[in-house]
């Protein structure tokens, strides 16, 4: 999470540092669920600075902790594909970011997690690609609808949309 916060202030040298730190103790701990998560936000990092190879390498890591974390519902599985999405569109294939992303939200629907911080990114991730993808009366739909869950989970709508644009 403080790696994730130093990233959106603009302090990426520190979440690198703060990302690779977390990497070393889940390692040291077999935390693999945490390990994983990590792994994935890394992942997003390295497609953020224009290494995509590198951030598949750091998805396949991720998933691997995933499976040998062992509970195919947990909350960082969806946070994985929502990783997956953002390189993906990154890489120029918003089709797949678009499946991806809805694929995560049907997962955190699956178990219950439909109204959480979790499903309001997601959503506005599926927004972007609508977007991207020139579906804009969908994209302003699925905006809405994640402003619904912010507001039912109590969350700030005031920079909702420009979340829903700036997902990187």
């Amino acid at each position: 999470d403080a790696a994730n916060r130093m990233r959106w202030a603009g302090e990426d040298g520190r979440a690198r540092e703060l990302f690779a730190e977390a990497e070393t103790l889940l390692r040291q701990v077999g935390m693999n669920a945490g390990l994983a998560r990590v792994m994935c936000m890394r992942a997003r990092e390295s497609a953020r600075a224009g290494n995509l190879d590198e951030g598949r390498r750091l998805l396949a890591e991720g998933r691997e902790a995933l499976a040998r974390h062992g509970n195919p519902t947990h909350e960082f599985h969806a946070g994985c594909l929502m990783e997956e999405a953002v390189l993906e569109r990154l890489a120029g294939d918003t089709s797949r970011s678009l499946a991806l992303a809805r694929q995560a939200l049907a997962l955190e629907s699956a178990a219950g997690r439909g109204e959480s911080e979790l499903t309001a990114t997601l959503l506005r991730s599926v927004a972007r690609a609508h977007f991207d993808l020139g579906n804009y009366a969908d994209a302003v739909q699925v905006v809405r609808d994640s402003m619904v869950v912010q507001e039912r989970i109590g969350r700030d709508l005031g920079d909702n949309l420009w979340q829903s644009w700036n997902l990187l």
